[in-house]
């Protein structure tokens, strides 16, 4: 009820001194309010900047800064954190403000999320509120401010009645704060997915090896078989995959270690073909074990003209050969069976008409013609593995005299190794991927049926807990290329359900956020009261704890050991 009081929030250089610090020795930052628009959200577009007076520590008078609070205004419990940006977060709480009760109730009080730069108490130099909503954090998050082209928001509008000091969660692709709020919140509406891998449809997985053609007077006639072909049908159904690593995959039979032994150092490329087929595809290739971002397979190696000579060159060992590869993975969206415009930014939905590139992001076909590599009309390799999605692995020493368009003044369609003996003697390996769509036919043929509707999905397999291969898919509705993706799951200790949030975010598309609760038997019911002080298992919530109608449970217990 204190609306009098000036509190504010402080940072103190540790020299140490004894002596006690004047409100003279510590510079002093002003908070201002300005508005965010256009405003997506009904509460959140208030938002603050500060001052931005220089803290000069050469001056030894100078013991650190003061950030001042409107009146009223202060922080509760152990605030914040200093994040892995430097600066300093924390919630700021003003019970004193009363709202109207009319017709919604919204309790009294306001809780602002600030974030200052730990040693100058003023606004950090990049934004960390994504003001618009829209999944990254770019100059659009900025304010207009007069005098400035732009300014960061180093706070905003968080809720109303009181909330908790927040707590830090770092991700492998971004970190979240975490707020105690009433157990009986019910989380937005969001999709919940229950599909196994790629939804609407299954993609079948091959590799061979050991290939050739067969010719006469130097020209393919024929598929002269593979020394070793491994067929799975339903792959991404059977081990609940979106993808597949080629490194360390669900069904090691296709681990390229298989071939070429783990601690090799011979020198090995990758060649794409059949992309404009299967645009939905991103692949991740690379020998920097740390890359996240995977690259549209249809901006992959698809100029007009052969450059496999300057691809990068990989090897599975290193040891004096070329850089040991890290990543080779292809992945898919969870709607990749879905007709849209799979190259434009977005991705809209589309109707499929003559001249667009209104597709589905993965070839329908059928196994008997992708494995023999021939169609129903007896055309043979042309486009190889008759339009699946193909990788081929080979020689380091190859040129670009042994490649060529898989499609004559197809650029998008990629490149293959030539048919002929003595290029294909530079293949090493070669994996097929397609959208096992029945009764679609098979590309080329008469009658073939480019985008089938999505079909009934087979249950859900298991993954295997060594599985390297994706789970979370692309984006959900959006461009493959340039993807992040995070798992949030909120545990309430009242019902013992789970709630996870699963977040695709990608720099050029939308934002795809999936929604799914879990109950555990009887975990709705009961349990019992833990002692004052002790904490309720994460791995098993379903104990009541009264002190979430009490505010006095933070998630700093929910999360410590």
């Amino acid at each position: 009820t204190d609306t009098v009081t000036n509190y504010a929030v402080y940072g103190i250089r540790d020299v140490g001194s004894s002596s006690a610090i004047l409100p003279s020795e510590l510079q002093g930052q002003t908070l201002s309010e300005k508005p965010y628009a256009p405003c997506p959200v009904a509460v959140g577009c208030r938002t603050r900047i500060t001052s931005l007076n220089v803290v000069d520590y050469t001056k030894s008078k100078t013991k650190g800064w003061s950030l001042a609070l409107p009146n009223g205004e202060r922080v509760v419990g152990d605030a914040g954190f200093i994040n892995t940006q430097g600066r300093y977060q924390f919630v700021s709480t003003n019970p004193t403000i009363a709202h109207s009760h009319v017709g919604t109730i919204i309790p009294d009080g306001e809780n602002w999320l600030m974030e200052v730069d730990f040693d100058t108490g003023s606004t950090g130099a990049t934004p960390f509120i994504d003001m618009n909503g829209d999944g990254v954090l770019n100059t659009i998050d900025l304010l207009p401010v007069s005098g400035n082209d732009s300014i960061v928001p180093m706070g905003r509008l968080l809720s109303y009645g009181v909330a908790s000091q927040p707590i830090l969660a770092q991700m492998a692709t971004n970190s979240r704060s975490f707020l105690n709020t009433n157990a009986d919140y019910q989380p937005p509406d969001g999709t919940v997915d229950t599909c196994a891998g790629v939804c609407g449809g299954h993609f079948d997985w091959d590799i061979y090896a050991g290939c050739d053609y067969s010719y006469k007077n130097g020209v393919a006639t024929g598929w002269g078989g593979c020394n070793s072909h491994t067929h799975t049908h339903q792959y991404d159904d059977k081990y609940n995959v979106t993808g597949v690593n080629m490194l360390n995959a669900s069904n090691t039979t296709y681990d390229l270690s298989n071939l070429i032994p783990a601690n090799s150092s011979s020198g090995f490329k990758v060649i794409i073909a059949g992309q404009k087929l299967s645009p939905a595809a991103g692949v991740l290739i690379s020998s920097d074990p740390n890359a996240k971002t995977y690259q549209r397979a249809i901006d992959y190696s698809t100029g007009s003209t052969a450059n496999v000579e300057s691809l990068p060159a990989y090897s599975m060992g290193g040891n004096g050969g070329p850089p040991k590869i890290q990543k080779l993975i292809v992945n898919f969206p969870k709607n990749a069976f879905t007709t849209r415009l799979w190259e434009e930014p977005n991705v809209p939905a589309c109707t499929p008409a003559a001249g667009t590139e209104c597709r589905v992001g993965l070839i329908p076909n059928q196994t008997g013609c992708v494995t023999s590599n021939k169609n129903g009309s007896g055309t043979i390799g042309d486009p190889e593995m008759v339009g699946a999605l193909t990788i081929q692995i080979v020689k380091d020493n190859i040129s670009n005299d042994d490649v060529e368009p898989n499609v004559a003044l197809e650029p998008k369609m990629g490149w293959r190794v030539k048919h002929n003996t003595a290029s294909q003697a530079k293949m090493i390996a070669m994996y097929t991927l397609f959208w096992h769509a029945s009764g679609a036919g098979c590309y080329g043929d008469p009658g073939y049926v480019a985008n089938p509707p999505p079909v009934a999905e087979a249950s859900a397999g298991i993954t295997p807990p060594y599985s390297g291969d994706p789970t979370t898919g692309l984006n959900n509705g959006g461009n493959p290329g340039g993807t992040t993706a995070q798992s949030v799951q909120m545990v309430n200790f009242i019902t013992g359900s789970k709630t996870t949030f699963d977040t695709t975010v990608n720099a050029t598309g939308p934002k795809t956020t999936t929604i799914s609760s879990t109950v555990p038997p009887g975990g709705a019911a009961g349990g019992s009261d833990p002692a004052p002080g002790g904490r309720t298992d994460p791995a098993a919530p379903t104990t009541v704890d009264s002190r979430l109608y009490t505010g006095r449970l933070s998630w700093r217990e929910f999360l410590r050991p």
